[in-house]
């Protein structure tokens, strides 16, 4: 549009003024809040926060989750009486085990992908490290650590018949399963379909009939009917060992708030009830909610 032709025809051009965005809890201390169905349930740091720092500061917390063992995190959390969640792909030290176990709440977790290090292989190997990775489980069990498997299933690459086998390598040593469905991007399957099928010849044959095409989100999901088929076996096949069953579900990530639905299967998300903690002194304690607890910086809340 010309200006100069605006101004002589009268037109005054005023700018815009935006609102900032404006958020009604706390971003001060690096802490994401991970909450399912609107209930506060754990919390984990970024990457650049000073752990040490932040207890030292905050009021109150919630079981921290990592997502590798950081072990100079996981030791501040615990001196402090804080309970953790590790999850891992690799065997831990018995120290880092013995560490857990010092606090009440704190589970490890063993994350299973059906790729990693071609999974067929492993099973078939009993030297593998998948069966390293069941006697660490079974050890922190023992150490009344809770302990829980977690399983990215994707069936163009790995039968149903493999999956219960791995459950059932796993069955004496953890309390909790959780089995994610993943979806498959249009261009990620147009790039790896090669790599699929030089590994595994019926790869593409059996994504084909496993999954549907999701146009709004140009990506790949599976089938309901077969997905509802799976849970019903895994629930038949879970019944007499005493192991509950959760379907990840999908999540929102809105600041620093990581927000899940739960899942219908499971009225434990990752197997644990919320627990809450209030600091005194340098010391964490259980207490029976964080309601009103507010940042002594921004006096938002931290929780909620």
């Amino acid at each position: 549009m010309d200006t100069k032709n605006n101004s002589k025809q009268g037109i005054k051009r005023t700018p815009v003024k935006r609102k900032p965005i404006h958020l009604d809890f706390c971003t001060c201390h690096g802490i994401n809040v991970i909450s399912v169905d609107g209930t506060p349930h754990a919390m984990s740091f970024n990457k650049s926060s000073d752990i040490d720092a932040v207890l030292n500061y905050i009021p109150a917390a919630l079981p921290v989750v990592f997502g590798c063992a950081d072990e100079s995190g996981i030791v501040s959390c615990i001196s402090r009486k804080i309970p953790v969640r590790v999850t891992t792909k690799e065997e831990l030290s018995e120290d880092m085990l013995d560490t857990l176990s010092l606090v009440e709440h704190s589970g490890l977790e063993v994350s299973i992908k059906f790729l990693d290090g071609l999974m067929r292989k492993r099973l078939e190997n009993t030297d593998s490290d998948v069966f390293d990775l069941r006697n660490m489980l079974a050890k922190a069990k023992a150490w009344k650590v809770f302990t829980s498997l977690h399983i990215e299933y994707n069936p163009h690459l790995m039968s149903k018949l493999d999956l219960l086998e791995i459950i059932d390598i796993f069955k004496n040593s953890i309390s909790h399963l959780t089995v994610s469905f993943g979806s498959v991007l249009d261009d990620e399957y147009h790039e790896h379909r090669y790599l699929w099928e030089s590994l595994f010849p019926e790869s593409v044959y059996r994504f084909k009939k496993y999954y549907t095409q999701d146009v709004p989100s140009r990506s790949w999901v599976i089938k309901s009917q077969y997905k509802q088929e799976l849970i019903s076996d895994l629930k038949l096949f879970l019944k007499r060992r005493k192991i509950s069953l959760e379907i990840e579900q999908p999540y929102v990530s809105e600041g620093n708030r990581i927000r899940y639905v739960k899942s219908g299967l499971c009225d434990l998300p990752f197997g644990i009830k919320s627990f809450f903690y209030k600091r005194k002194d340098r010391e964490f304690f259980e207490v029976q909610s964080l309601e009103g607890i507010c940042c002594p910086h921004c006096g938002k809340r931290i929780f909620g």
